[in-house]
């Protein structure tokens, strides 16, 4: 036990590897903490509760070997139930921390034989068998919660998870995809820049739109009506963190406010873009979020497909990525081409100039929105007023003085569907373009980019 304190007295206040710097003042106030522990102990050594308190101090303080040490020397020190409790969940919280799967699994099932009713120990295995999609485990551990009577919000969410995964397998959902929209009547890049050429030269209203596993998390809350509210609640608030951050309207309110509009957008698109098998076949095996919203858009399809059968055989379907195919394949060059103008959805106002010199138009009409939230840092957006509702009705106001016949290019995010449907109802012809604004810049706001070397991404993306 000597040489744990003596490293814990060496121990700065501040952990290595812990990524917020500490003030002078926290510093301070974390050491003379430690101290104050330490002192508590050694003037009373039989009293065990200040070495668990450090243990969770130095966890949080990312020292899982000091914690852990002082975690074991309470266990193999004393029979006092409490105590060895307190010991093991502090051990717990070291492997919770270590995201080791194998070893949260060991400290949870040495807590529970400690403590059968702690219930982090129960949840935490469940999502780590559902984060590995063993979902059979992940129903026996919460059958197990359940057995010994305990009752706990995470708990619920975790088997309303759970219950949506089994339901909506990748297997169902992705034979259904294929049943809906088999892969060879997908129209390539290509053939949707053809239409919206078509639609350009006819002076004809039409409207790519994408459906993205964004846009299905929100279609899961909004436009479906099933047993998993917990699940879709969740997964649309973290949605809308990514979205709005602090600005996020109440739940409650989005949905009230958005669910028509939404809706209209959709059934007004001429091309639906959705996820490909392989997409869906990824996040189910690592991005549970992704894949909710995947499976939310296919089960959209379905229910167009019985409820409006007249606007599901007028529509035709493309690839939610198709964006990025109509780039790397020169064909939002082609397009762009037949204009002398255009208007542009983003929350990029140096692509007014941009745009306007690059395809030497004679004018850019600029709507600007914020930036997501969670890109707000990397874009350095100015704009701090709300999305939604503030910038959201004003720009729908604004979009009466594009001209009917406009090309429109949308990179608005979740609200830019509904502008991109006004824009529509307006005459204009609408191509959902989402991230390829940022690419434009040079922003490599995808994960999929990062693979790409500086040379390959400029000859693709960059303007």
């Amino acid at each position: 036990m000597g040489s744990i304190l003596e490293t814990l007295l060496a121990t700065p206040a501040a952990g290595p590897d812990e990524p917020k710097k500490k003030t002078p003042s926290e510093e301070n106030d974390k050491a003379a903490y430690v101290d104050s522990l330490i002192c508590q102990f050694i003037l009373q050594p039989s009293n065990l509760f200040p070495l668990i308190q450090l243990a969770e101090l130095m966890t949080r303080m990312n020292r899982p070997d000091i914690a852990s040490g002082l975690a074991d020397f309470v266990i193999g020190t004393n029979e006092r139930s409490n105590e060895i409790r307190s010991a093991l969940i502090a051990k717990f919280n070291v492997a919770r921390k270590s995201k080791d799967r194998n070893a949260i699994l060991a400290a949870a099932e040495r807590v529970k034989a400690n403590d059968r009713t702690y219930v982090s120990a129960y949840h935490d295995v469940a999502m780590l068998h559902i984060d590995a999609r063993n979902l059979g485990a992940a129903k026996r551990e919460l059958d197990l919660a359940q057995s010994r009577q305990l009752q706990h919000p995470a708990l619920d969410l975790a088997r309303s998870r759970v219950d949506y995964l089994e339901t909506f397998h990748y297997d169902r959902i992705s034979t259904l995809r294929r049943t809906l929209v088999p892969d060879d009547v997908l129209l390539d890049a290509g053939d949707v820049a053809a239409e919206v050429i078509a639609a350009l030269e006819q002076n004809r209203p039409y409207h790519f739109l994408r459906l993205g596993d964004g846009e299905g998390v929100a279609i899961g809350a909004m436009l479906l009506d099933d047993d998993f509210a917990l699940a879709r609640n969740q997964m649309l608030m973290r949605n809308l963190n990514i979205w709005f951050g602090s600005t996020k309207p109440a739940i409650e309110v989005f949905i009230e406010r958005l669910r028509e509009p939404f809706l209209r957008s959709i059934k007004g698109a001429d091309i639906l873009g959705i996820p490909g098998v392989s997409a869906m076949q990824k996040t189910w095996k690592n991005e549970e979020r992704g894949y909710f919203g995947y499976a939310n858009v296919v089960r959209l399809v379905d229910q167009l497909r019985r409820d409006a059968p007249g606007t599901f055989q007028r529509m035709k379907f493309a690839s939610c990525h198709a964006n990025v195919d109509l780039q790397t394949g020169h064909h939002l060059q082609a397009i762009i081409a037949k204009v002398d103008r255009c208007a542009i959805f983003t929350c990029h106002p140096q692509l007014e100039g941009i745009l306007k010199e690059h395809f030497r138009l004679k004018e850019v009409q600029l709507f600007r929105t914020p930036s997501r939230a969670a890109s707000a840092n990397l874009f350095k957006s100015a704009i701090t007023a709300p999305h939604f509702p503030d910038v959201y009705e004003q720009i729908l106001r604004q979009i009466d003085t594009i001209p009917p016949g406009t090309l429109c290019l949308n990179a608005a995010g979740f609200l830019g569907k509904m502008y991109a449907h006004a824009a529509k109802e307006r005459g204009c012809v609408i191509v959902d373009i989402g991230s390829v604004a940022d690419f434009w810049l040079g922003y490599r706001s995808r994960q999929f980019t990062e693979a790409l070397s500086d040379t390959d991404w400029q000859a693709r993306y960059q303007l």
